[in-house]
């Protein structure tokens, strides 16, 4: 039998829940027109929620973490793109929200970094993806000066591709992560079956998207000044996932998952 403190918690976060979406629709109201229709897409468009319904699942996709392939094996399409969990927060209601099985995958931030580079260099996926890249990369000669001398502004930070990671979890009040399983990119093969056996698929992994140059090691791309920078940008993607340079902790960080120890630090 539930506790009545449990219940009265549970009534006040529902209604501030309502109240948060309630007030988004009038506020926001292109955005809030844009997450209904969303909802409304049928399970076979590219962009739509309709598959996490059917699922009872959300999955976050952090860009450059293997989200296209992801997406593609487990809904067939590529649900809401980059969106965050604050805006998800927004488009279910409290029952589905807290009651859907909430996942992403997370990657090395010095890795991550450099396969964004590469991405939008190459001419990422999108128009406006080629345009930033233009505007924003060409004035860079090479990774290390983009480095040293561009990861630190906001026209950079503010880009989704090389936004801090932590960013697309926080609950929409900024005192939160409500994610149910973090997915390491570094341990994708295995992470994904667990996902895909709780969500009750049989799909195979494929690997989308595949950055050019992908099969380059990140770390020789970096040296101790270039390490550094990185590591004081991304300082809190770091703590809370739990990542060093070398990529030498992934036991330990699957350890910490397990126990639930990710993004609680």
């Amino acid at each position: 039998m539930m506790g009545v403190s449990f219940i009265r918690e549970s009534f006040i976060r529902d209604a501030r829940h309502e109240l948060l979406m309630a007030t988004h629709a009038v506020v926001r109201r292109r955005h809030a027109r844009q997450l209904r229709w969303l909802r409304r897409r049928g399970s076979d468009a590219v962009y739509s929620l309709r598959p996490f319904e059917q699922t009872r699942s959300i999955f976050v996709h952090v860009p450059k973490a293997s989200g296209v392939s992801v997406n593609m094996a487990l809904y067939g399409g590529m649900g809401a793109g980059h969106m965050r969990i604050s805006e998800y927060e927004l488009a279910f209601s409290a029952s589905e929200f807290y009651s859907y099985f909430k996942f992403t995958f997370v990657r090395n931030p010095w890795d991550r970094l450099f396969s964004a580079y590469q991405f939008l260099k190459s001419g990422g996926m999108l128009d406006v993806d080629r345009a930033w890249a233009q505007e924003r990369l060409a004035r860079y000669g090479h990774f290390r000066q983009f480095v040293l001398e561009g990861l630190r502004l906001k026209e950079t930070l503010s880009h989704v591709h090389f936004a801090p990671q932590h960013g697309f979890l926080l609950s929409l009040d900024r005192r939160r992560y409500p994610i149910d399983f973090v997915g390491l990119f570094e341990n994708l093969p295995e992470d994904f079956a667990a996902i895909a056996k709780r969500l009750g698929r049989s799909a195979g992994l494929e690997h989308l998207n595949r950055t050019p140059g992908a099969l380059r090691d990140y770390r020789d791309a970096y040296d101790g000044a270039m390490i550094d920078e990185v590591a004081a940008v991304y300082r809190k993607d770091i703590a809370l996932f739990g990542y060093d340079f070398d990529g030498a902790k992934l036991g330990n960080q699957i350890s910490l998952r397990d126990a639930g120890r990710l993004l609680r630090r």
